[in-house]
């Protein structure tokens, strides 16, 4: 199949999104409120350096709403951390490049997220593998209301991809939110750095990470976990259970690497690229 059939177009829209005439209207010269605060000459002074990308990984990135190819607007240093993700996640599943990473939404001066407006959160709708040749392949969906309505193997298969490819995101975020935060991420799984800044997380037991080790244990792990945000004795006791099981030992809380190892163990086991 051809690669145009999966967005190998550029969108109309401009890379950044935002009307020029706009930009220069916000550089002509800040504000001053009345407690004489003095605002910014711009939105770009507001969250400093933000640049543009056509994809991460050296993937060409897919905006949602066009399902056209789009380059996108970050802070350098969270474009980076995304680099990592996505590196991470090709190498502990076993698909072909190309990849095209499919999102609703990166940097936005006008959206209520501090990070969005910062350029340092990321929206991911999906993921396509293999584009460009006689298979190409949705490997990860977000739009959990189109995808939870599926039955049998496809919805079994469906879930632990998209649990796995979660896990995938916790190794390098401490901020990801899933279907299971609200209404807001039934379609999109929504990460960011403004916690975890450059670094990897730790796990903070934040209700986030909570309801991933949950839902990883339950849909993954095959542990029956009950899902409710609650880091009580059976969230504990089942997440000890899968750290022996990979032979790792230990408690989630115990250290950074106890954390990052869950969250490959349940990545690789999602994808069927270690049975453990």
């Amino acid at each position: 199949m051809a690669d145009n059939s999966y967005a190998s177009e550029e969108p109309t829209l401009s890379d950044d999104g935002v009307d020029r005439r706009r930009l220069l209207t916000l550089a002509a010269g800040g504000a001053v409120l009345a407690s004489g605060i003095v605002l910014p000459a711009s939105a770009a002074e507001a969250h400093g350096t933000i640049k543009s990308y056509p994809g991460i990984w050296g993937q060409r990135t897919v905006y949602q709403a066009t399902r056209k190819l789009k380059s996108f607007r970050y802070r350098p240093s969270f474009h980076s951390k995304m680099n990592d993700w996505l590196e991470l996640w090709f190498k502990n599943t076993s698909y072909e490049k190309p990849l095209r990473v499919w999102t609703s939404l990166v940097h936005s001066d006008g959206s209520s997220s501090a990070a969005h407006n910062q350029g340092r959160a990321f929206d991911l709708t999906g993921i396509y593998v293999g584009v460009g040749s006689d298979s190409p392949y949705r490997a990860f969906r977000a739009d959990y209301n189109n995808w939870k309505n599926l039955s049998g193997s496809a919805l079994v298969d469906t879930r632990r991809k998209y649990w796995a490819t979660a896990a995938s995101l916790h190794y390098h975020f401490r901020w990801v939110r899933t279907y299971l935060h609200g209404s807001g991420q039934k379609s999109n799984i929504h990460i960011d750095n403004m916690k975890s800044g450059t670094g990897k997380p730790y796990f903070k037991a934040d209700k986030s990470q909570i309801q991933h080790v949950q839902a990883c244990c339950r849909y993954l792990w095959g542990k029956g976990t009950t899902i409710d945000g609650v880091w009580g004795s059976q969230a504990k006791r089942h997440s000890h259970e899968v750290l022996e099981r990979i032979g790792k030992g230990g408690y989630l809380g115990s250290s950074k690497s106890h954390w990052q190892a869950f969250n490959r163990a349940s990545m690789r086991k999602g994808y069927n690229t270690q049975a453990y």
